[in-house]
């Protein structure tokens, strides 16, 4: 999980709009749920996964829609999110994002915002959004 930290006692999810992310989601989706880009190549990696880690594995894949704006793209994908990993509908919904491929999208800090993202960092891979109730003392690298 190049470049990631894992948070203590927190839920990350990871959100991947990289078509190309290919293979690097293996290591990812050991250390939290990950929803990425519909692709040839990712699907491919997804199902693999699937198949081998089926009791394990919390992968959920989306579409980007032809015509769709970046900052239209991140917003419903991100919306959605919340919707299904959110804390209003799960007792131990997400505290923080990890944002990969972020040239397919435009980055909204309004849209994490009002998801009560504010803590929100660029990163060697993309970018790191928080709750802001993150204790900054209990960051603990894992993979640099």
């Amino acid at each position: 999980m190049h470049g990631t930290q894992k948070i203590l006692n927190r839920k990350l999810v990871a959100v991947v709009f990289d078509p190309d992310f290919g293979s690097r989601v293996e290591t990812i989706m050991e250390e939290m749920p990950v929803w990425i880009v519909t692709s040839y190549i990712n699907n491919q990696i997804v199902d693999r996964a699937r198949k081998s880690h089926s009791d394990t594995v919390d992968i959920t894949v989306f579409f980007c829609r032809p015509n769709e704006s970046k900052k239209n793209y991140f917003a419903r994908v991100l919306y959605s999110l919340d919707e299904h990993e959110g804390k209003t509908s799960k007792l131990d919904g997400y505290d923080e994002l990890l944002i990969y491929g972020e040239s397919e999208v435009e980055i909204d800090k309004q849209v994490l915002n009002e998801l009560g993202l504010e803590n929100i960092e660029k990163t060697s891979f993309g970018w790191r959004a928080g709750r802001l109730e993150i204790n900054e003392y209990k960051r603990v690298a894992i993979f640099e």
